[in-house]
């Protein structure tokens, strides 16, 4: 009781004093949360009651909203649509759903043990408390609080999909019973190989994309099937709780916690400060020059400006080249595997479907945006950190008739690269169109070519463009500029409403066409007359 009172009260402090700090930044509560208030330990208490009851609230809230979108996903999947919801017939599509979600995914992502916490860092590594007493005592607490979180609101899904109040109780022991065995996989795995999986990104992703994947190919290919009779059967919960008990042995038999604490547990995962350095270190990563990229020389036949950015760009052909040959092989390997499909399969309705190839064009304004827009966006933060953060401490740098120079030939190089990728996806479309047999109007397929040759210059313009206009980079790469925030915001909003545009295909394409020449005419004409005064160091 001792240990558990003691991290009770640490973990109060710590909520306190981040709560403090939070109320102390904003304008109005600044003169009332000051300083003195850190040392104030039942105030501290107070604030911490009631982020406890907020989170309860939003603990609460998170899976009343979870199971909601479940019985939704599954009745719009496996049965007529979100009418049947709470359909007697959506209980099985339900436990589809919430087994691949919750049994799957939830119990496997990051279990309690491996899980990095800035009170587990403070508890075991400053304050040396025995290891394997925090995590019984807060693994113990989790494990309850998720059983009862879940209960209830399972008992009643399962009471208003008429399967009683007693299936949704043993379908949340199952769950409890589930998580036990988890968390005792991801024990077992680290004491013998000392990976623990929980932290890692592909990981992860891996994960969410696995149990999102399985879940829709059973609820679209079978719907019917009675899901609920397997796992409500006396069988799935004797071999569950036989699980859950040897994974509550394992857990509490495991002797390497404190092992454990200091490889997962560490400084730059639970510190925001720490974190953000490491953000930013590896920010520095992506556009910091190695001794081997500064070997190359510029184009011999050139001098003055070109030659300077003839310069920049062959040092800098490693961070420009590399994500475009990337995005260009991935392109090839799709063409090369859907193509021989086509080719295996081509029938009338893979002809039909590649004849409307340029009703797609919405979806390759979305596409392309993430692709030119990642490799315009490095360029541009390398463009600053080697080379503008220097060269804009002199005037004659930012001289409108230097200004626009640098941009026309630093545009051309960039636009070089949106016009690769773009003319890499014109090649996918064709080949895989005549692979398929299609025969789109020739016109209208020629016009929606053309367009996506646009879209790369119009995504050039714009990184570049609003690079030069609003210089938003501080000195450590932090973008401090909202107004190209609030920008580049509003251009994803609007290349992602583009995926619910249904016009005739000409016609949107022409309209892309005739924005990407108004857009860089207008950005052309704002950095000549903008660029010398706003292109600085922030």
């Amino acid at each position: 009781m001792t240990n558990a009172r003691t991290i009770f009260r640490i973990n109060a402090s710590m909520r306190g004093n981040q709560f403090i700090y939070w109320l102390g930044r904003l304008p109005l509560l600044r003169r009332l949360f000051t300083d003195h208030l850190y040392s104030a330990e039942e105030g501290k208490f107070a604030l911490f009651i009631l982020q406890c009851l907020w989170w309860l609230i939003k603990a609460l809230g998170g899976k009343l909203i979870y199971l909601a979108a479940c019985l939704l996903l599954s009745a719009s999947l496996a049965l007529g649509g979100p009418q049947d919801l709470l359909s007697p017939n959506n209980f099985g599509p339900f436990c589809w759903a919430f087994l691949w979600f919750s049994f799957l995914v939830g119990t496997l992502l990051q279990p309690h043990a491996v899980a990095p916490s800035q009170l587990k860092y403070t508890c075991v590594r400053m304050m040396a408390m025995d290891a394997w007493r925090y995590q019984m005592i807060t693994g113990l607490g989790h494990h309850l609080a998720a059983f009862a979180g879940f209960t209830p609101f399972l008992m009643l899904v399962t009471i208003l999909l008429g399967a009683g109040a007693w299936a949704g109780l043993i379908i949340s022991l199952e769950l409890a019973f589930a998580r036990l065995a988890a968390e005792a996989f991801h024990l077992a795995l680290y004491s013998r190989t000392g990976v623990s999986l929980g932290n890692r990104t592909w990981y992860i992703i891996l994960m969410i994309v696995v149990g999102l994947a399985g879940a829709a190919v059973c609820l679209l290919l079978l719907p019917e099937s009675r899901t609920q009779d397997v796992l409500l059967h006396p069988a799935t919960v004797l071999v569950l709780a036989v699980l859950g008990a040897a994974g509550a042995i394992y857990t509490v038999r495991f002797p390497s916690y404190y092992r454990l604490v200091l490889d997962t547990c560490k400084a730059e995962s639970v510190s925001p400060a720490l974190a953000k350095q490491k953000v930013a270190g590896a920010q520095f990563a992506n556009v910091r020059l190695k001794d081997s990229d500064l070997t190359a020389q510029g184009d011999p036949r050139l001098s003055g400006w070109p030659y300077f950015q003839s310069l920049f760009f062959r040092r800098h052909r490693r961070m420009l080249y590399k994500p475009v040959k990337i995005a260009l092989f991935i392109i090839a390997g799709v063409t090369v595997v859907v193509g021989a499909v086509l080719l295996a399969f081509r029938d009338g309705e893979t002809q039909a479907l590649f004849s409307l190839v340029p009703l797609s064009l919405p979806y390759c304004v979305f596409f392309l945006y993430f692709m030119d827009n990642s490799v315009g966006t490095r360029i541009c933060k390398a463009m600053f950190y080697n080379c503008d953060l220097a060269m804009l401490k002199y005037p004659w740098y930012r001289q409108g008739d230097v200004v626009l120079k640098n941009f026309l030939l630093r545009f051309s190089r960039l636009c070089g690269a949106t016009l690769a990728l773009s003319g890499a996806v014109c090649v996918m479309f064709t080949v895989l169109t005549l692979c398929a047999g299609g025969r789109p109007p020739l016109g209208g397929y020629l016009i929606f070519l053309a367009a996506i040759l646009c879209l790369g210059v119009f995504f050039a313009v714009h990184c570049l463009g609003m690079y030069y206009l609003f210089q938003p980079y501080t000195s450590d790469l932090q973008v401090k500029n909202p107004f190209f925030s609030g920008i580049n915001f509003a251009v994803y909003a609007v290349c992602y409403a583009c995926i619910q545009i249904r016009s005739t295909p000409s016609w949107f394409a022409l309209l892309v066409l005739a924005v990407t020449v108004v857009y860089s005419v207008l950005i052309l004409a704002l950095v000549y007359r903008r660029a010398p005064r706003t292109f600085r160091v922030k």
